[in-house]
């Protein structure tokens, strides 16, 4: 059985895989005993029956430039000529450190970025915060598409020392960009730009969330549009975000992880 940290960096791994592969990779961690309906079922199941986070690595499917796409997203640099092996190993030790961490990649000093580590939400409530919040972010950036000027949005909805992944993808997965961000300011920024520059507007589809160690974790599915003035296009891409929402001392709350994978429709 999988670890709790196991678990979610696994998840994070197959989030990379295109569709197919995940669907045969549960045929095979199953031997074909378990049928799901969609992808999203396959990856639960992936998860629920591996033994084992080093054994899931080391599946045929987990193919090393997904590995390697990985590291490069948690902030790990490797040799791009390191095999599968040494690429596994780095990730297990990666997991080592993140063992003796509450929360990774995010400050465990509530007192640098301002945030209060009280937090103690049921499920309940974290759903319904992750609801208002999507409605939020998503309504801001959507403001933002149709007129450059709106001045809702800014860097006050982002921790100071806050850290954003943006990955695109071609529909095969085999062009892949990823880029990352550190700091309110370059995050709000960056974001900003999809919005204001490229026109792009995020129709969420389903979400989830729960709270792991006071942080709230919000992962959303949905659309990618773009803004033809003044009609919305057809969906041009496939978006899946999370998000970790950490309280502040005055008990809002701020976003201090972003990660956004993009998967356009089109080759």
């Amino acid at each position: 059985m999988l670890t709790g940290i196991e678990f979610e960096q696994c998840e994070n791994i197959l989030r990379l895989l295109p569709d197919p592969d995940v669907v045969s990779l549960k045929d095979t961690v199953t031997k074909n005993l378990i049928v799901t309906t969609t992808v999203e079922e396959a990856r639960d199941v992936i998860l629920q029956f591996s033994n084992s986070g080093k054994e899931l690595l080391q599946r045929k499917k987990m193919k090393r430039n997904f590995l390697f796409l990985y590291l490069h997203k948690v902030g790990i640099p490797v040799d791009p000529s390191k095999e599968k092996d040494g690429l596994i190993q780095s990730i297990l030790s990666y997991w080592d450190i993140l063992k003796g961490v509450t929360i990774p990649n995010l400050s465990t000093n509530p007192q640098e970025s301002g945030t209060s580590s009280g937090s103690s939400l049921s499920q309940v409530e974290s759903e319904k915060l992750g609801a208002e919040f999507l409605d939020l972010f998503y309504g801001l950036l959507k403001e933002l598409a149709r007129d450059s000027e709106a001045t809702s949005w800014g860097k006050s909805y982002f921790a100071e020392n806050c850290k954003l992944v943006v990955t695109v993808m071609n529909k095969d997965s085999t062009d892949i960009s990823v880029e990352n961000y550190i700091g309110a300011e370059m995050c709000e920024q960056t974001l900003a730009d999809l919005a204001r520059i490229q026109k792009l507007c995020f129709f969420k589809q389903e979400f989830k969330s729960s709270v792991h160690d006071s942080v709230v974790v919000v992962n959303v599915k949905g659309d990618v549009k773009k803004l033809v003035f003044p009609e919305l296009s057809q969906a041009i891409a496939k978006f899946e975000q999370t998000f970790h929402l950490q309280q502040t001392f005055t008990d809002s709350w701020i976003i201090e992880l972003c990660d956004l994978n993009i998967k356009m429709n089109e080759t």
